[in-house]
């Protein structure tokens, strides 16, 4: 590992932009011996990888994600290494967490990653970390450790197995599966003159007026991914009620009635006009011309994500649907060590074909 350690460190040479003194936490490789007992390692198995392995060459891999300006940070070794950490211990980022703050627990992880007492990482550090590197970088560190497992003979790339894990999203799932981009901004062509046609039709039949009755104007889903035979649905632009006016009249809800010149005849006979619900996100103003978009309510959160399917864990007879991505690991099997290492992984949408990213994976090892 001493050789292997210094064969890695001398390919990666490129400095760190942030100084020490503007890091909250700060990794150094510590030469210690490995005892063994009875046949048994001496301590855990994150002890010994802090041992082992020299993980100062992270700063280099992530060192164009950094600048010199700024306010300080945590480390990206410590960080990185506390993922691995939780990653091999079994943890969630909260629990972890927890873990790293209690005072005796916590100590050894924050002995071996160089993390202060009083600048302990939460779970927003993690989040920016992940953001701030982005899955690229990962799968570079990732790939160095596996050249160091391959240096050391236990990994041969003789028997891969490429498979996929579903995991779900944050976001959540509104009801459709064939959104994009595009519906986050969807323009409605002569809103003005179709929310007054609507009001004015009523107000010609006063006696007919339900009060409160929600009135509706739509638009149909300009997507192209639906089937020709598929009719496509409509997606709420406005909905409005008309209501007796009294004082706590909205005057939103005023001015929209006199922009559209209905004020006098509202007025007239004693009603409001009520907003209950809009998806309009965005209007842009060209001179005298008004356009106006809405976002798809059942746009979510999160479009890059989609529907996978998966065996349902409590009953292997029925299927589960998953809404997020798709992590497709390639793994080396080595039946004479039994040892089954991950080398490799790239993450895509949940409806992905897995086959179709073997050539991806091959590329990556």
């Amino acid at each position: 590992m001493q050789k292997i350690n210094f064969l890695i460190d001398s390919r990666f040479q490129r400095p760190f932009p942030k100084p020490k003194e503007k890091l909250l936490s700060f990794y150094e490789y510590k030469r210690a011996k490995i005892r063994i007992k009875k046949g048994r390692l001496v301590g855990s198995l994150p002890r010994l990888i802090w041992r082992l392995v020299d993980f100062s060459f992270i700063r280099s891999i992530v060192a164009d994600v950094h600048s010199p300006e700024g306010g300080p940070c945590h480390d990206p070794v410590s960080l990185i290494l506390l993922d691995l950490f939780k990653y091999i211990l079994g943890y969630t980022v909260k629990d972890f967490c927890d873990i790293l703050q209690d005072k005796y627990q916590g100590a050894p992880y924050r002995y071996y990653t160089g993390v202060s007492n009083y600048r302990i990482p939460c779970e927003a550090d993690f989040s920016n970390l992940r953001v701030r590197i982005g899955e690229e970088r990962y799968n570079e560190i990732l790939h160095v450790l596996v050249e160091i497992l391959y240096l050391l003979g236990l990994v041969s790339f003789n028997i891969i197995s490429i498979d996929g894990t579903l995991f779900a999203t944050n976001s959540r799932y509104k009801g459709c599966n064939r959104f994009c981009e595009g519906c986050s901004a969807i323009p409605v062509k002569k809103l003005s003159a179709r929310l007054k046609q609507k009001i004015l039709y009523r107000l010609e039949n006063p006696s007919k007026i339900k009060l409160g009755q929600k009135i509706i104007i739509p638009v149909t889903c300009p997507s192209d991914k639906f089937p020709k035979d598929e009719k496509k649905p409509k997606i709420e632009v406005l909905s409005f009620c008309l209501e007796a006016k009294g004082a706590n009249s909205c005057k939103v809800s005023d001015n929209i009635a006199k922009v559209l010149g209905i004020e006098d005849r509202i007025n007239e006979l004693g009603l409001s006009l009520k907003i209950i619900r809009s998806n309009i996100n965005l209007v842009k103003l060209e001179g005298r011309k008004q356009s106006y978009f809405i976002r798809c309510p059942r746009f979510p959160s999160d479009p890059d994500a989609r529907i996978g399917v998966r065996r349902d864990k409590r009953d292997p007879n029925r299927e589960e649907k998953i809404f997020g991505y798709d992590a497709i690991f390639g793994t080396s099997m080595e039946p004479d060590l039994h040892l089954e290492i991950p080398i490799s992984c790239l993450t895509s949408p949940g409806n992905t074909d897995e086959g179709s990213y073997l050539p991806l994976i091959m590329e990556q090892m």
